[in-house]
């Protein structure tokens, strides 16, 4: 089973912690630092979404705007990279490059099971296609973690068919101390070589080879 937590953004402990230079707080737009608070731990960094919150502030991570900025967070967690922050074709106001469903909906499984973090973009609020909202896909079987509340439950009780609800995505990776219930020995060999190869390309971010080791691994 894989190290998840389940935080509720509006927890009374943090929720007013505000994400500065921004103004915004936890508990009214802290759905993605509870997602990422929730899914660090299987990577063996323990922060209460609170804490996470604080060391993205005072690590420069958050923009004016409050929102979280990637290579913000990737410079205050050395050990993990972004492998992917993209929009999929669910999304009404997608990307130029949008990812195709079926695509992403079957790498995303594959990550989870690599005991990778996949952050999930959806449409929460007004049910209008737009990604407002962000929650943790916490295994292959398509059961999340839902910051609005901390409730664990499958992605399909509020969110309907990933293949049309899941908006867009990241995926952070680093070296996974935990794997979904079955995951195969070549599955965790892979966790384990792509946890190496984010050490090498956050050492050597412009080497080709190094660049399409990690590409090759967590596509």
């Amino acid at each position: 089973m894989l190290n998840f937590r389940t935080y509720n953004q509006w927890d009374t402990e943090w929720g007013s912690e505000v994400m500065t230079p921004g103004t915004r707080t936890l508990a009214s737009d802290g759905c993605l630092v509870t997602t990422l608070a929730d899914g660090v731990p299987n990577f063996t960094y323990n922060f209460t979404p609170g804490q996470l919150c604080k060391k993205c502030a005072t690590g420069g991570a958050f923009m004016k705007s409050s929102d979280l900025s990637w290579a913000g967070f990737e410079s205050c967690f050395p050990q993990l990279k972004v492998a992917g922050r993209e929009d999929t074709t669910a999304n009404k106001f997608h990307d130029a490059n949008p990812v195709e469903q079926a695509t992403a909906i079957e790498r995303l499984t594959r990550m989870v099971r690599y005991g990778q973090v996949v952050a999930l973009n959806v449409d929460h609020i007004k049910n209008d296609g737009v990604a407002d909202h962000w929650i943790l896909l916490a295994d292959d079987k398509w059961n999340v973690h839902d910051p609005d509340g901390g409730v664990a439950i499958p992605f399909s009780q509020r969110y309907g068919d990933p293949m049309t609800g899941v908006k867009g995505y990241a995926i952070i990776t680093g070296t996974p101390m935990a794997f979904v219930d079955g995951a195969t020995k070549e599955e965790c060999d892979r966790g384990v070589a792509i946890g190496q190869a984010v050490i090498l390309i956050r050492e050597y971010p412009n080497d080709p080879v190094v660049r399409a080791l990690f590409d090759g691994l967590t596509r």
